[in-house]
């Protein structure tokens, strides 16, 4: 299913979803359930509540309540990687910032130090006036 916005389908939990009813506590701190993990992700994606609204398995111990993203393993509760910041990688690649290589050697413009700048491929039309290659005439004596 789709959840829409910075939500994502949640992961399995160690219950059955067919066996795996939950409790919630509202604002007022009452009781409501039980209810399936699919009916709270759509009252979550609708926004009445957030990811940090306090659910349990209805067989858990009564203190057992933790928030509702921890409990689906949503975004906001995954432990993150060191040195890695999400979406970082995906939004380059939208904006069409993909990282640049370094050409090789014999990529580089010979007339050119900069690096990244690639020498046009073989067979390759020049670009702009100031990019042709200049033609040397020599003079034949025997014509």
């Amino acid at each position: 299913k789709d959840y829409s916005g910075s939500f994502k389908a949640p992961k399995p939990t160690a219950f059955s979803e067919k066996k795996a009813m939950w409790l919630y506590k509202d604002p007022s701190g009452n009781v409501q359930g039980p209810f399936s993990q699919s009916q709270l992700m759509e009252w979550l994606a609708a926004e009445y509540y957030d990811d940090s609204l306090p659910i349990r398995h209805m067989d858990a111990d009564e203190n057992a309540f933790k928030p509702l993203g921890f409990i689906f393993k949503l975004d906001s509760y995954v432990e993150k990687p060191p040195g890695f910041v999400k979406g970082q990688h995906a939004a380059k690649e939208r904006n069409g910032e993909a990282e640049r290589r370094t050409p090789a050697p014999e990529e580089q413009r010979p007339d050119s130090d900069a690096p990244g700048e690639l020498a046009p491929k073989s067979g390759s039309a020049p670009t702009s006036a100031s990019q042709e290659t200049p033609r040397i005439e020599t003079s034949n004596p025997e014509r």
